[in-house]
């Protein structure tokens, strides 16, 4: 089970950054090219208010240092790094679209199941004072 949901995790942060890639028209490789990086690093700042930094890292090719190298360094990217903050904005609004989506399904799925198991806490205790 925790395999299948890491794996929905992974595709879920590629479809991210597919489709960041596409839409700024940028070529999606393993490259150290500048401009690749730039893409790369706002992607996975963008994935990590829905995903662990290790699934963005397995996603991205990358490993988990990288991925805090580029949390660190989000701040001074966004205010000097050129092109950056367009590519942050552009990865938040696909990573709010596709992982947002999830992350409100799966919350109120969990709400749904409590409520559930509420009632029928209260159903047992109404019950036990019955009788």
């Amino acid at each position: 089970m925790k395999g299948t949901k890491e794996q929905e995790s992974i595709r879920l942060i590629d479809k991210i950054a597919e489709n960041t890639y596409v839409y700024l028209g940028v070529d999606r490789n393993n490259t150290r090219a500048h401009y690749t990086v730039k893409v790369r690093a706002a992607i996975a700042v963008a994935s990590l208010k829905y995903f662990t930094f290790l699934q963005v890292a397995k996603a991205l090719s990358r490993d988990r240092g990288t991925i805090y190298h580029y949390t660190n360094e989000h701040d001074a990217n966004m205010k000097y790094w050129e092109g950056y903050k367009k590519a942050y904005i552009t990865a938040k609004g696909y990573a709010l679209d596709i992982a947002g989506t999830k992350q409100g399904e799966k919350y109120l799925k969990d709400l749904t199941q409590q409520i559930k198991d509420l009632e029928e806490a209260k159903a047992l205790i109404e019950m036990e004072l019955a009788v």
